[in-house]
């Protein structure tokens, strides 16, 4: 378990790498890129995320969509809605641009958030 949880570390330490290199390139700065992990590893990311970003006051926290559709956010909660609805800051939500996910079909009724 312990060399699972380290290589998932060097994979996110890395991937944190390549996005903020990205960022600079594009001139968008950026001053914290941190992974936060979670002790006990059972709690809950999305609270986790929200008590950090209230103690470092970021102006904005950009994170990832897996496009779960509304019955997987149902089911499974969403923290990119957590962190849109309960976050003090700017929330920017990204899609993954190679997701083969078609998007929702509209059924005319609207979102009461």
């Amino acid at each position: 378990m312990r060399k699972m949880k380290q290589a998932a570390l060097k994979k996110g330490q890395e991937y944190l790498k390549k996005c903020t290199e990205f960022l600079k390139e594009k001139n968008f700065p950026v001053s914290i890129v941190k992974i936060i992990t979670l002790n006990p590893p059972s709690s809950s990311v999305k609270i986790a995320l929200c008590e950090y970003s209230n103690e470092v006051q970021p102006d904005v926290i950009v994170c990832g969509s897996r496009g779960l559709g509304y019955m997987g956010r149902t089911f499974l909660g969403s923290v990119s809605d957590y962190l849109v609805h309960n976050a003090k800051c700017t929330v920017m939500v990204v899609k993954d641009e190679f997701s083969s996910k078609q998007p929702e079909k509209d059924d005319g009724t609207e979102s009461m958030t």
